[in-house]
């Protein structure tokens, strides 16, 4: 069994526990792979598959009425450059 040193930090990949919050599909299924379907998060904070994105603008997890998504990906602008001409 290996120790990690106090100095060493673990490899850890966030998107390793992104899933659909209704069917549980992996965002990806290898470290670094794009996902099957594209993945939206919710204005609610849910994370859902494109599969289970419902056309009435509500969430399919919690049933908020009326909610906004946006494309959920590996590579994300800074948020400042939004507001940058």
């Amino acid at each position: 069994m290996s120790a990690i040193t106090p100095n060493e930090q673990p490899e850890f990949d966030f998107w390793e526990f992104v899933a659909c919050a209704r069917c549980h599909l992996p965002f990806s299924a290898e470290s670094g792979a794009q996902p099957p379907v594209p993945f939206w998060v919710t204005e609610c904070g849910h994370v859902v598959c494109n599969n289970h994105l419902k056309p009435d603008q509500s969430c399919t997890e919690c049933g908020t009425q009326g909610i906004q998504v946006a494309p959920l990906q590996r590579e994300v602008p800074a948020y400042n450059e939004a507001f940058v001409d």
